[in-house]
């Protein structure tokens, strides 16, 4: 993982790491960016044999716009021990564990927030929070056809979301229904 870096990816693939696609440890801070427009080119990060984003640590943040995480053999995001995360315009597909998976004890405070963004079709639960320390807010967001749960709150976690129908299977469409 790297600590302390500061990365910034514009319409970047990462595919096919033996691990994590992008791993942030402690005071790191790595943005990823895709054009957002309906058509334009995405960040994808893909079938990595970890998660596809990991960010653990004080300090640690991660920030994502118009980007797909699909595919990996783990969760899509992993945010645990006080990391913070912002993502909008995302998708986040297929991987083989739970699409977002927020972690924290006492004393870590671990933020996820989604916007105008997409869960779905991931094997275990869409988004999932555990630990008193973990709050993970999904706002115009899409959360369906996830194996297990959509949404799941553990050990005195956090989840909050509010109701957005699971009408268009296309994620851009979807997001353009939503601003509407």
């Amino acid at each position: 993982a790297m600590i302390g870096a500061q990365v910034s990816l514009n319409q970047t693939l990462v595919q096919s790491n033996h691990s994590n696609g992008i791993a942030a440890g402690p005071g790191s801070q790595v943005d990823i960016f895709g054009s957002g427009e309906e058509h334009g080119p995405s960040s994808v990060v893909r079938q990595n044999h970890g998660c596809g984003i990991s960010v653990s640590g004080d300090g640690a943040t991660v920030s994502a716009h118009g980007t797909v995480l699909s595919g990996n053999l783990e969760h899509g995001l992993a945010a645990a021990a006080g990391a913070q995360v912002k993502l909008h315009l995302v998708s986040i597909e297929c991987n083989l564990a739970s699409g977002v998976e927020v972690s924290g004890g006492p004393g870590e405070a671990t933020h996820v927030f989604l916007s105008l963004s997409s869960v779905k079709d991931n094997r275990r639960d869409g988004l999932s929070a555990t630990g008193a320390g973990a709050t993970l807010l999904a706002h115009k967001t899409t959360v369906h056809t996830n194996a297990r749960y959509q949404f799941n709150a553990e050990e005195g976690a956090h989840v909050e979301h509010d109701h957005v129908p699971a009408g268009g299977h296309n994620f851009r469409a979807a997001v353009n229904t939503l601003r509407a």
